[in-house]
């Protein structure tokens, strides 16, 4: 029986860390392809911006992740998983 238990835990970490990674990989491509030039030139058009302004935001990206990556896993825990995701979808 424990080492059904602990066979069923095992496979909910590895879906977690799946999760987590695949989260960090996607958000890897989006930096990645916002800190080309090219990219970061037609956005600054579009934008009416320069190219400053949209590596700030790209960098914004990562800062907003930075703050709330830490507060969003206690407040997962204390309310549950649904309805954090929930009120993430709602923002």
């Amino acid at each position: 029986m424990e080492n059904t238990i602990s066979t069923t835990r095992e496979k909910k970490l590895y879906s977690s860390a799946f999760i987590l990674y695949l989260n960090f990989f996607i958000h890897g491509i989006g930096v990645s392809i916002l800190g080309q030039q090219v990219v970061k030139m037609s956005l600054a058009a579009q934008w009416g911006t320069t190219d400053d302004a949209v590596t700030i935001i790209a960098a914004a990206l990562g800062l907003g992740r930075l703050i709330t990556l830490p507060f969003s896993g206690p407040l997962s825990d204390k309310l549950g998983r649904g309805d954090n995701a929930i009120m993430m979808i709602v923002q």
